[in-house]
């Protein structure tokens, strides 16, 4: 968590050269340390604690494009989020728990920056805007994930060694598994609702494209410039 702290810090920097992929390499130390912990065949509870629905929210607002920030950012680093009245819950271990709302807050205000550059554009266009940043970290956080995977199986070579990072793998995907099964058991879900925003295809895709500059490089002084209050 150093490390992605340092990471992000530069990803917050006015400098655009330190900002560059900064996020991107945050995503892929934390996915490389899930897979260096589970090769290591550690117990979670001895290294994370237990799992848990933590009584402070991970977010308040009824906006539905943190709603879905959050659940790209739990779905990546295991945990798991629910909609409880007008509070987004959160539940995991403590260390992941703890990943998650550092970026779940990072990504947020790094949205609300892009966002104050179009902040005349109206409600409709800056909801759509955001959805889009979110579809890029989506987009960008499965890349960093896989490419972490990827690299766990090259360096393994072959032979035991695979059978160790398949064994990995296996066990990142039953910790996952675990705490959705935690919370099914205690908490009574209600369906998903569907999103009832009015759509602006032009607004989200343009939200895709600076949203990459999230979690890779590209110029701050392209987008996010702006001082105007922020609709939506």
């Amino acid at each position: 968590m150093e490390k992605v702290r340092k990471l992000l810090a530069l990803a917050e920097s006015e400098n655009e050269n330190e900002a560059a992929a900064a996020m991107g390499r945050a995503q892929a130390i934390m996915a490389k340390f899930q897979i260096e912990t589970a090769s290591l065949e550690i117990e979670p509870e001895e290294s994370e604690g237990p799992i848990e629905t933590w009584d402070d929210p991970l977010d308040v607002s009824s906006a539905t494009w943190r709603r879905h920030l959050a659940r790209v950012l739990c779905d990546a680093n295991g945990c798991f989020v629910f909609r409880s009245g007008k509070e987004t819950r959160i539940t995991g271990r403590a260390g992941a728990v703890s990943t998650v709302r550092y970026l779940f807050d990072f990504c947020c205000r790094e949205i609300d920056r892009l966002a104050r550059e179009h902040g005349g554009n109206g409600r409709t266009w800056l909801n759509n805007y955001r959805l889009g940043c979110v579809d890029a970290v989506r987009a960008a956080v499965k890349e960093a994930k896989d490419r972490a995977r990827s690299e766990a199986y090259e360096a393994a070579g072959g032979g035991s060694e695979l059978v160790v990072v398949d064994r990995a793998l296996a066990r990142i995907d039953e910790e996952a598994k675990a705490v959705e099964d935690y919370v099914r058991s205690r908490v009574q879900l209600s369906a998903a609702s569907s999103s009832s925003y009015q759509r602006n295809a032009s607004a989200r895709a343009q939200g895709a494209r600076d949203g990459r500059n999230i979690y890779s490089g590209g110029s701050r002084k392209s987008v996010g410039g702006g001082r105007r209050a922020i609709g939506g």
